[in-house]
């Protein structure tokens, strides 16, 4: 799946979701000094672009309950 592909799908998503208008947290969770468990942040920062009042995104890292007081 292209980048665009996934980032499409999601604002399109978001645009036909029924009012009130739901609200939707992502949270990236992982550790950017360990491989392939970077992704979760990978992805919250990729998504990052495209939050706005109805779409939190988090980039939490490795202690996401840190974090859940924005949520």
């Amino acid at each position: 799946m292209s980048p665009l592909s996934w980032r499409a799908a999601l604002t399109l998503t978001l645009a036909t979701l029924s009012e009130p208008a739901p609200r939707v947290a992502i949270v990236g969770i992982g550790h950017e000094l360990r491989g392939d468990d970077a992704a979760g942040l990978l992805v919250a920062q990729g998504l990052q672009p495209l939050a706005d009042e109805r779409l939190l995104v988090i980039a939490a890292g490795h202690a996401p309950e840190n974090h859940t007081g924005r949520i």
